[in-house]
């Protein structure tokens, strides 16, 4: 037993930790806003507690007095259980399913298609926490013949605080470990390697264009796609994330001069969030030809 529970927790602790490298992601609930929607964590409890109140009060005929005192202790149980497995979730696991969190930036890049599933799974499985708490908290017996105007109830005060969310489309938030920090500079290289090898093919010059548009062109048949043309992290938290960034004054240059300018701390590709990765990315011509 004492093997099988430090095994437990260093499974614990190695999850957060593998985790840290990654993508963090936390869905959007009426408990656990996205940093830009901090601001509507007191509302949503608000409605909550309101709603609890009246069915409580209307529904299941307590006084006015044990209403609020219940729908208070209804409200603060699901919000406790619902963190509790949600949180439980987010670091036990280095990947999906993401979980809930502490308020973070919002991933406007992740819309419907990429955590939709997850956005309405998370959010269902809240709503199953607040009508267990409020059928608990209300009473059980008086609760029988009722519960289906009580879940529509807590459907309707529920989804009233996933407006802000779902009408902007801030469906989750979180933050980006080194590894998506990583993958941008891998990209980046992806992309100076191809300029070389074109260069290679043409007499050591490199490509001859104004932007990163027609230098895809010159470079065909190299294909590249959407995500390795833009950084990992803009990708999940910019809504239209702006490519890489050619830089212009590397067009038609000899290798050698290619070479010197990066010596004086110019870089082929540059993103547009992150620089030219600083002295390792300028420097891979260099590494090139000592390959």
């Amino acid at each position: 037993m004492k093997r099988l529970f430090i095994a437990f927790l260093l499974l614990l602790l190695f999850a957060p930790a593998a985790k840290a490298h990654g993508l963090a992601k936390y869905i959007s609930t009426p408990v656990t806003p996205p940093l830009e929607f901090t601001w509507w964590f007191i509302p949503s409890v608000a409605i909550l507690l309101f709603g609890c109140y009246l069915v409580i009060w209307k529904l299941l005929g307590r006084s006015r007095g044990a209403s609020i005192a219940l729908s208070l202790g209804a409200v603060v149980a699901f919000t406790i259980s619902f963190l509790v497995v949600g949180v439980f979730a987010s670091g036990f696991h280095t990947g999906p399913p993401p979980g809930l969190g502490i308020p973070c930036s919002t991933m406007w890049g992740l819309g419907w298609e990429d955590v939709g599933g997850l956005f309405v799974f998370w959010n269902l499985l809240g709503m199953a926490c607040l009508y267990v708490s409020l059928l608990v908290w209300g009473g059980l017996r008086r609760s029988a013949s009722k519960r289906l105007p009580i879940a529509l109830a807590v459907l309707g005060m529920y989804a009233a605080g996933l407006i802000p969310y779902i009408s902007t489309t801030a469906l989750a938030h979180g933050w980006a470990g080194g590894y998506v920090q990583r993958r941008c500079s891998d990209n980046v290289q992806k992309l100076n390697e191809a300029v070389y090898e074109y260069a290679k093919g043409h007499g050591d010059y490199l490509p001859e264009a104004d932007n990163l548009e027609s230098l895809l062109k010159t470079l065909q048949p190299h294909a590249f796609g959407r995500e390795a043309l833009h950084c990992s992290v803009a990708m999940a938290f910019e809504r239209s994330p702006e490519p890489y960034v050619w830089n212009a004054a590397f067009s038609g240059l000899s290798l050698d001069d290619a070479n010197k300018l990066a010596y004086s701390n110019e870089s082929p590709i540059i993103c547009p969030y992150h620089g030219d990765w600083g002295y390792w990315t300028r420097r891979q011509f260099m590494d090139f030809d000592m390959e």
